[in-house]
């Protein structure tokens, strides 16, 4: 590992420390129609991941598994997928809830969400609707 990788691992290290202190993750398993998009940091969706080999999938089943963070920059969501070359846009609100509940509707999905510890406590991460049912 390169000292430039180690450095940018090691920073992120101590990031979600002091994070950990402001941040939580709930695991959401529901319609995502059913959150309050403005009170969410960002989103970890958790997926299957094929074993490559020189770029060809083995379709052995390793149960290997892929996180996928999504986060809002400005007013446009982002598929921020290391696996990609570069972060790929997913639109406006909208559009990120069509792409993860097309995700969600996939076998052997999970979705995390990403909130202030605040947040996690009030339960404003859920829309209105929601807490009246």
């Amino acid at each position: 590992m390169t000292s430039l990788k180690q450095s940018v691992y090691a920073h992120h290290s101590v990031q979600m420390i002091y994070l950990c202190n402001y941040i939580s993750l709930l695991t959401f398993f529901r319609d995502v129609g059913e959150l309050n998009f403005e009170n969410i940091e960002g989103f970890i969706l958790n997926i299957p991941s094929d074993y490559k080999l020189a770029g060809f999938s083995i379709p052995f089943n390793f149960n290997r598994k892929h996180w996928i963070a999504i986060r809002k920059v400005g007013e446009e969501y982002y598929n921020l997928d290391s696996k990609l070359k570069c972060p790929e846009l997913l639109g406006k609100e909208s559009d990120a809830v069509r792409y993860l509940q097309d995700q969600l509707h996939e076998k052997e999905r999970e979705l995390l969400l990403i909130v202030t510890t605040e947040v996690a406590k009030n339960t404003s991460w859920r829309t209105e609707d929601e807490d009246q049912i």
